[in-house]
């Protein structure tokens, strides 16, 4: 089969045309006397041109955006819609946003989406532009995102439905006496033949996670990645996935928190499983419960106008009711600072759900909810889905059969896999 039978899901023109004036809406609201946006990091280039670019979007305040790129511009000319021209230094961009009808302002401040930049990039991309006052655009391009238009959400929702199903067929599998990394293989494979795309991207620029499996105390072992569940992970080198050595045991709580991507976006999701055959012990189904009333009352509450800082501190109020004030989302000094996060094109987007976040929540914002709580010696208990934001309270994206306290699973002989 040749290329030209071939075929790419690619954003259509009038999505990125949405794009395009939501990141002016922003920009008119956080920088009204900006010129324009320059968008260099990798993601929100993808977000602005619809190709991931090696390259940048120049998004003039007026007029239609320009994608310049450095190396693929035949597939960037397939991918995207916008107009196209090649470059080799930053230095070349005043010329050709020139010649393209769209020039870089020296009257106005162009801003940069510098949270996506190395430090070497930055000041290069400085010296290269001395004419130009460049200002720090992180924050529209953060509030920008934070709103999905219904093109993202339908990936997102499909996503979700995929993810949903293989947690369930994993369920099915699963049974006492596996060992962690055979039960992340096993979903690793179920998410890949739903077309999961292998990579979930997270800020800062150039990171991705894989997700964790944990088995009982595992799962109370924090690492560098900043959430609530923990886990041994594969190795020191990444501290992500399962461990070969740790075995899920009968009495012990088993947590999958493995994000699914469809084309670039993400959906959330933790999924808690009990061996039936084990009996449940009160603290344990009080911290489940607890758990699960939690997320049922911020997801009613995910409408516009709320902000998230409010809905953190109904969390903490919630789990300081049921007994679980010190546990909630972790213990100690590592302990996460949120109940939870946007999501998108990458699993930590804005907002996050935690103190002093108070810009309040707008319609078709996606969030993550995942309130968790540490229970020594049986693991991390808690639970995790992926909602819209609308009018009466939050949708959700990944909800599933078997959406009780725990997925149960069979007890069946001790095996290793």
């Amino acid at each position: 089969m040749g290329l030209d039978e071939c075929s790419l899901v690619v954003a259509p023109k009038e999505e990125l045309r949405a794009r395009h004036a939501r990141l002016r809406e922003c920009m008119a609201r956080l920088a009204p006397n900006a010129g324009g946006l320059l968008l260099l990091g990798d993601v929100n280039v993808l977000y602005a041109s619809g190709t991931l670019a090696a390259g940048l979007v120049w998004l003039p305040r007026e007029g239609e955006p320009l994608l310049l790129a450095r190396r693929a511009l035949e597939r960037a000319g397939w991918e995207s819609p916008l107009l196209l021209a090649s470059y080799r230094s930053y230095g070349d961009l005043p010329g050709l946003c020139a010649e393209a009808g769209v020039p870089l302002p020296t009257d106005a401040p162009v801003l940069v989406d510098m949270a996506w930049m190395t430090w070497s990039a930055g000041q290069l991309l400085h010296a290269r532009l001395k004419d130009v006052t460049l200002a720090s655009g992180d924050a529209v391009v953060r509030l920008a995102r934070m709103v999905k238009t219904p093109w993202e959400i339908a990936r997102m929702t499909e996503a979700g439905r995929r993810q949903a199903s293989c947690l369930e067929e994993l369920g099915r599998w699963l049974h006492p006496g596996m060992r962690e990394d055979a039960v992340f293989r096993k979903l690793e494979l179920l998410y890949h033949k739903a077309g999961h795309d292998g990579l979930v991207r997270i800020t800062p620029p150039g990171r991705a996670v894989p997700g964790c499996v944990s088995a009982g105390a595992s799962g109370l072992l924090t690492t560098a990645f900043d959430g609530p569940l923990g886990t041994l992970g594969k190795s020191s080198a990444m501290p992500f996935g399962g461990n070969a050595s740790v075995v899920w045991k009968s009495g012990d709580v088993l947590a999958v928190d493995v994000p699914f991507a469809l084309q670039g976006y993400v959906a959330d999701r933790t999924q808690c499983f009990w061996d039936v055959a084990a009996p449940l012990p009160d603290e344990v189904r009080r911290a489940q419960e607890c758990c699960l009333a939690v997320e049922a009352a911020l997801a009613a509450r995910l409408f516009p106008g709320v902000t998230p800082a409010g809905l953190w501190d109904e969390a903490c109020a919630m789990a300081a009711s049921y007994g679980f004030a010190d546990n909630f989302m972790g213990a100690g000094p590592d302990r996460a600072r949120f109940v939870g996060h946007g999501i998108g094109l990458e699993m930590d987007e804005f907002p996050a759900l935690a103190r002093k976040f108070d810009i309040p929540l707008e319609e078709n914002t996606v969030i993550a909810l995942e309130p968790k709580i540490a229970l020594p010696p049986y693991g991390m208990v808690g639970v995790e889905h992926t909602f819209v934001v609308t009018p009466s309270g939050g949708l959700p994206l990944n909800e599933g059969k078997s959406d009780g306290l725990f997925m149960d699973v069979e007890s069946l002989t001790m095996m290793w896999f």
